[in-house]
């Protein structure tokens, strides 16, 4: 039987990784990270170097965000000036489009493909493309790959018409080059110029982002953080290396790339997580995969649940997140 969800979020004492645990799992996962950039992507959908550049009108952007029915944060993303919604999402390695707008645009189809996996462990080849030009409020970019989402996977029909969920996803891909704010408070997705330095980053850049993080029993643990995501899930061998036990089972659906799954999943009753000035609460928390990276297993992976009606900064030039 499947047990109620639900996460909060207190603002605490800042947690400092400054102890030599910390830093020890902060280099290993860094070294194992080593060779998981994140324009690895690119160069695979391209079979070439990437050619992916930026141009930004104003030194800072802030612009409206939108949250689903579903739970996803949605933007205006302008293509040869028609506007469309595009979930931002840290945990999509590399951005997406619909199908309907590949065949609208007509953007060049690339050499190579990808293997992507689900939430499930399913994993499915996904065709590139490569859009000349897009844009997001004054920001600009150029010779940008995506990979074809299946349409039929984000529409719904209500009598007659046809009903898109979403258009697109803004991946890490292109997140990752920039220091900016998820604000569920004010409703802003915000690029943002960093004027801070931080000694003891919690963070470890690389094609999926890895938050360090600290729990109540005083590990130091590796989670990824998927912004697309609306719940969070953790690793059940890794969960048992660190002390927790299993209190159920279930059967579940999940929502990805590839449309919805029927999972079977286990649980765990409660978890107390400590993030920078944040002390994370999470209850029934279900088992996923997590080896997002092939010599890599993480500890967990964060959902958008962690920063419901608060900000979260991702301080990409300085490898750090704040959260309070």
């Amino acid at each position: 039987m499947l047990g109620f969800h639900y996460c909060k979020t207190k603002e605490c004492e800042e947690t400092c990784l400054d102890d030599a645990q910390s830093k020890q799992l902060r280099q290993k996962i860094t070294d194992q990270l080593a060779s998981h950039k994140e324009q690895s992507v690119h160069e695979t959908l391209l079979k070439c170097k990437s050619n992916l550049t930026f141009h930004m009108d104003e030194s800072s952007i802030s612009i409206p965000l939108h949250r689903s029915i579903s739970g996803l944060f949605l933007i205006t993303v302008t293509i040869d000036t028609c506007d469309y919604r595009f979930v931002l999402d840290t945990g999509a390695q590399v951005s997406g489009i619909s199908e309907r707008l590949i065949q609208k645009h007509r953007p060049k189809k690339l050499l190579g493909t990808l293997s992507i996996g689900s939430i499930g462990g399913k994993m499915e080849t996904m065709k590139g493309y490569l859009f000349p030009e897009i844009s997001i409020a004054s920001l600009t970019i150029h010779e940008m790959p995506m990979i074809a989402l299946q349409s039929s996977l984000f529409q719904f029909q209500i009598l007659s018409y046809e009903v898109s969920m979403f258009d697109g996803i803004i991946g890490w891909d292109i997140l990752s080059h920039f220091d900016f704010e998820i604000d569920d408070i004010g409703k802003q997705w915000k690029l943002l110029n960093n004027r801070f330095s931080f000694p003891h980053p919690n963070m470890v850049k690389a094609s999926f982002p890895v938050f360090i993080v600290k729990d109540a029993k005083g590990n130091v643990l590796p989670m990824g953080f998927d912004s697309g995501a609306k719940i969070s899930w953790m690793d059940e061998k890794k969960l048992r290396e660190y002390g927790y036990s299993i209190s159920g089972e279930a059967v579940t659906l999940g929502m990805g790339v590839h449309g919805l799954e029927e999972i079977k999943i286990k649980q765990y009753a409660h978890m107390e997580l400590y993030l920078y000035k944040a002390k994370i609460q999470l209850y029934t928390i279900p088992t996923g995969r997590t080896n997002v990276f092939p010599n890599v297993t993480l500890a967990g992976i964060l959902g958008n649940e962690i920063f419901r009606n608060r900000r979260i900064r991702i301080v990409n030039s300085k490898e750090m997140v704040l959260l309070r």
